[in-house]
């Protein structure tokens, strides 16, 4: 059977017309990757990228495989290899000077486009050498966005957090399940459940076995009861990832032990009656919880598309920084490519700014930004955008004064709440955990060996104040050894060293490897009756292997 010719989209986001006088290899070339347009395209816009920019990428590709000259799989722009990509760089490096680096970062968004949708007609072995090669984490990273976190007293925040739709969201979704739902083998929640689910967050569905017959319901007087009053806007569902918000808010529920995974039931964990009651203690620091893991997550999600997802979550980041002080960034600044006055965008290109605004818009609509003619962060929700992306973007962040509101002086035998993150791990591998404030540094030493499933078989140090400040751990028979430490980790407790939230100190593991950790104090909670600490609550990243 002959194959279906594929129409014209009729989208500009397309190959240029072909220039008379061209070299063979650039007509083959052309030719190639004309036949790949109309996929890339769709692939490009879903993506979050502007047709119009889709045409830019396809010239690169151009430019790659005519550059291939005549070796093997030169007509070809499902294929390559590290060598003919390289001698095609060297070929044109000449012509495009330092827009080099830019064609290189267009070419890995198309290689990363053959890979997801399963056009690449090379060898995996290929694949690997040719990502090798063109990736570049560098690109269009941003420098240390800058954070503001203001004075609240506990009171303001707990009113703007119970008022944000998202947390709304979450309580309606948490009422719903009770005492407990059934669900699939994997967690997920069953097809019949998702219309209530769903309703929950606002999302409209319906089981795709109840979708119309396009002739159905068209004859006067034979009208199929009930259909009527199905919104044209519903979304029929086969699954829970058909519904993009209830699965990353049930994730993050059950990630963070807010709602527990028991057999082929879901139920509420511990944290579930302090985020569902706004006038609870914990409701405030269950809320930060929340908020932080679902951003991650979210911002994970669009970093996850390629060279224009990474290069899209950089831009957010810095967006929100801005957001935090008094010169938020224009919403007409994401539309060009000149910086608004407090923003630090490099190099960006236009679809990158398109999928960023998108973003935006999308977390506007859950209430976690204000969007008018700037892009705000409301001030209780500033903490939250900290939490979940401090450690993995290096942020500069400044802290209030004295005492912060949430966290009240310290005091023995409360409940602190920690993150240690790996220092520079790509992908980013951290974890969050609950321990008593009067838990030494030694113990400390246990939970995190736990925690990343080490086996204590290395030195360790704690240190405090900066590079130079004082070393905690354990006192060594020899103390000339490594230098000994300056106070013994089995007689300093943590409240001793962190005093507020946002205190920072560091916990170096395996001298040689030098494996560095950044601990953060993200909150504290009085302890709750039969509370067993210390208490995991989640994480991200495999461990490295210990030898």
């Amino acid at each position: 059977m002959a194959k279906k010719s594929r129409k014209s989209t009729g989208h500009r986001g397309t190959l240029a017309p072909q220039e008379t006088g061209v070299s063979v290899w650039q007509h083959m070339a052309r030719q190639a990757a004309a036949r790949i347009a109309p996929d890339f395209l769709a692939w490009f816009q879903e993506a979050g990228g502007h047709p119009d920019a889709a045409g830019g990428y396809l010239e690169v590709v151009v430019a790659i495989v005519a550059g291939k000259g005549g070796r093997v799989g030169f007509d070809k722009a499902t294929e390559f290899t590290a060598d003919g990509v390289g001698m095609a760089l060297e070929r044109i490096s000449d012509a495009v000077g330092d827009q080099l680096p830019k064609l290189v970062e267009g070419f890995h968004l198309f290689v990363d486009f053959l890979d997801q949708t399963g056009l690449w007609s090379g060898t995996r072995e290929d694949f690997a050498a040719v990502h090798a090669m063109v990736s570049n984490e560098e690109t269009c990273m941003l420098a240390g966005p800058f954070f503001r976190i203001p004075q609240l007293s506990e009171a303001e925040v707990r009113q703007e957090l119970a008022k944000t739709k998202l947390v709304g969201q979450v309580q309606a979704l948490l009422e719903w399940v009770g005492t407990g739902k059934t669900v699939t083998n994997s967690g997920a929640l069953r097809l019949p459940d998702l219309e209530a689910a769903a309703a929950c967050v606002g999302v409209a569905v319906r089981s795709h076995k109840l979708r119309p017959d396009p002739g159905e319901n068209t004859i006067p007087g034979l009208e199929i009861p009930g259909l009527a009053e199905v919104p044209e806007d519903v979304l029929y569902v086969r699954t829970m990832k058909d519904i993009p918000l209830l699965q990353m808010l049930w994730l993050q529920l059950v990630d963070e032990g807010t709602v527990l995974l028991e057999g082929s039931r879901a139920v509420p964990g511990e944290g579930a009656l302090a985020l569902a009651d706004p006038d609870s203690e914990g409701f405030v620091q269950a809320c930060r919880l929340f908020i932080s893991g679902f951003l991650d997550r979210w911002l994970e999600d669009v970093m996850a598309r390629g060279p224009l997802g990474e290069e899209t979550g950089h831009l957010l980041v810095s967006v929100f920084g801005n957001g935090t002080t008094e010169i938020p960034m224009a919403v007409d600044a994401i539309l060009s490519l000149e910086p608004d006055a407090g923003a630090e965008i490099i190099d960006l290109t236009k679809a990158a700014q398109d999928a960023a605004l998108l973003q935006l818009r999308q977390l506007a609509e859950y209430g976690l930004l204000a969007i008018d003619s700037h892009i705000v962060v409301p001030p209780a929700l500033i903490d939250c955008f900290v939490a979940a992306f401090e450690t993995d973007y290096k942020l500069d962040v400044e802290y209030p004064q004295g005492n912060l509101g949430i966290a009240a002086p310290v005091e023995l035998k409360s409940v602190f709440h920690l993150k240690i993150s790996l220092a520079g791990a790509r992908p980013p591998v951290w974890r969050r955990f609950l321990v008593r404030s009067d838990t030494t540094f030694q113990e400390l030493h246990h939970v995190i060996q736990a925690s990343f499933s080490w086996n204590d078989l290395h030195l360790h140090e704690f240190r405090f104040g900066g590079r130079h400040g004082k070393t905690i751990g354990p006192l060594l028979e020899d103390e000339l050894f490594m230098g000994g430490a300056d106070l013994d980790e089995a007689r300093v407790e943590l409240s001793e060293v962190l005093a507020k939230r946002g205190d920072k100190m560091t916990y170096t593991y395996d001298f040689g490897a030098g494996w560095e950790h950044d601990i953060t104090l993200e909150g504290r909670q009085a302890p709750r009756p039969g509370q067993e600490l210390p208490l995991y609550i989640t994480g991200k990243g495999e461990a490295p292997f210990e030898d």
